[in-house]
C-alpha cells in the first residue's frame, strides 16, 4: 500500500456526483516536537496510553497485549489536543505506523476500515467527536458497534479522539470498554509553564527568571494564551528600557500576561455553542400546534362549504 507509514488526511470518499475524493498525504513535522509542552501529568498520561504503545508496539504484541487503543483527549480550546495528534504522527511515523485524520463528513467505520488495509499498524484520529454525534443519532450507534469491535484480536488500529465537550457524550459511549483512556488535557503546571518559556525564548534572551511568579501571572491561561502572551515579551522590555536587545526580566514576563487577562477572560465568558432557550422552543412547538389545528379545521368547513353548493 503507498499508505504504509505515511500520515494522510481522509480514507478516500466517493462524492455525490460520482468523482473520487483522495485522501491527501502531510507533514506532520511542520509541527516543532520540542516546542509541544504540557503539564507533567498530561505528557506522562499522552506517553502511557497513546506514544509509549507505539514506540513498544513489538514488545506488547510479543505479551499478548493488542493495540487497539481507544483514547479520548479533552479539554478546554487552545490546550494542545490537536498539536497532541500531529505529535502522535511523528511518533507512527518514526516507529512504522501510519496515521489517518478522518474528515468530519466521512464514514467512520469506512475509515477504519481502511485504516485496517494498510498494512501497518494505524492511528485513525478523529476531531470534535461530538460533533460527529449532533450529526446523525444513526452514526453514533455505528461509533458505538465500532468500539465494541475495534478492540477485537488482531485489529492493529488505535482510535484517537478529541473533544471540547465531553459533557455532550452520552454514558453508552463512555462506559468502560467503549473508551481505554480518557485524558484531560489540562492547563500547564508550574514545570510547564518553565518548560514552555525556555523551549520559545533563547536563555541569551533573558535573565534568570521567578517561574513560580510567572506560573501565577499565567494562572488559567492555556498554552496557546501563553504563548500569545510570550510573542510580545520583547515590547515590555522595549518599553521599560527604551533599548533593544536588552536581556528579558520576569516584570516582562508578567506585565504581557497581565495585558492579557481582560481579552482572556472575555473569551472565557463567551460560548462557541449558541444559548438554547428551552421556554422559547416549548411555546414555538404549542404555538405550532395550536395553528395547524385551526388551519386543519378552517380546510374541512371550506370543503363541507364546497359540497353544499
Amino acid at each position: 500500500s503507498i499508505y504504509k507509514n505515511k500520515a494522510i488526511i481522509g480514507a478516500g470518499t466517493l462524492n455525490r456526483d460520482g468523482s473520487y475524493r483522495e485522501p491527501i498525504f502531510f507533514n506532520p513535522y511542520e509541527v516543532d516536537r520540542d516546542k509541544v509542552v504540557y503539564a507533567s501529568k498530561v505528557e506522562e498520561a499522552l506517553y502511557h496510553s497513546v506514544w509509549g504503545r507505539i514506540v513498544h508496539a513489538t514488545e506488547l504484541r510479543e505479551a499478548g497485549v493488542g493495540l487497539g487503543n481507544k483514547v479520548l483527549l479533552h479539554g478546554e480550546n487552545g490546550t494542545g489536543k490537536t498539536l497532541a495528534a500531529a505529535v502522535t504522527a511523528q511518533f507512527a511515523l518514526e516507529n512504522g505506523w501510519s496515521m489517518v485524520q478522518a474528515r468530519w463528513d466521512e464514514d467512520l467505520k469506512m475509515v477504519v476500515k481502511f485504516a485496517e488495509k494498510i498494512g501497518v499498524p494505524t492511528v485513525v484520529v478523529v476531531e470534535d467527536i461530538e460533533k460527529l454525534i449532533q450529526r446523525d443519532v444513526k452514526e453514533m450507534d455505528a461509533l458505538l458497534d465500532l468500539f465494541d469491535g475495534i478492540g477485537a484480536k488482531n485489529r492493529e488500529v488505535m482510535l484517537l479522539m478529541t473533544s471540547n465537550h465531553i459533557s455532550e457524550l452520552t454514558k453508552s459511549m463512555t462506559r468502560a470498554g467503549r473508551i481505554d483512556r480518557m485524558i484531560y488535557v489540562s492547563d500547564l503546571d508550574r514545570e510547564g509553564v518553565e518548560k514552555l518559556i525556555n523551549a520559545l525564548i533563547p536563555a541569551e534572551q533573558r535573565e534568570e527568571l521567578d517561574y513560580e511568579q510567572l506560573h501565577v501571572a499565567y494562572q488559567g491561561y492555556t498554552p496557546s494564551w501563553i504563548v500569545e502572551a510570550l510573542k510580545n515579551v520583547k515590547v515590555a522590555s522595549i518599553i521599560r528600557t527604551g533599548r533593544t536587545g536588552q536581556p528579558l526580566t520576569t516584570d516582562d514576563f508578567v506585565v504581557e500576561a497581565d495585558a492579557l487577562r481582560d481579552a482572556w477572560e472575555t473569551h472565557t465568558e463567551a460560548t462557541d455553542r449558541p444559548a438554547v432557550d428551552l421556554l422559547g422552543s416549548v411555546v414555538e412547538t404549542i404555538v405550532g400546534q395550536a395553528v395547524g389545528k385551526v388551519l386543519e379545521t378552517t380546510e374541512m368547513s371550506n370543503d363541507n362549504i364546497g359540497t353544499s353548493e
